[in-house]
């Protein structure tokens, strides 16, 4: 797990400011939220589908002990 401090969070708005114009970062800001709102659903749905996986192993594993 990716852990940012608060400072660097300041760090990284301070550099963002310098490189993107201030009417440019509502555009960005937006696009942001998008890539990361697209990568939390990719990483929520693999993991819906190895929990999936994994059930059905393990329930063919019980099968095959009784």
């Amino acid at each position: 797990m990716v852990h940012i401090s608060f400072s660097e969070i300041i760090v990284i708005l301070l550099v963002a400011l310098l490189v993107i114009k201030p009417e440019q970062l509502p555009q960005v800001a937006r696009m942001l939220g998008r890539w990361v709102g697209r990568a939390k659903g990719l990483i929520t749905n693999v993991k819906n589908e190895v929990g999936a996986e994994l059930g059905k192993y393990s329930f063919q594993e019980e099968k095959r002990e009784k």
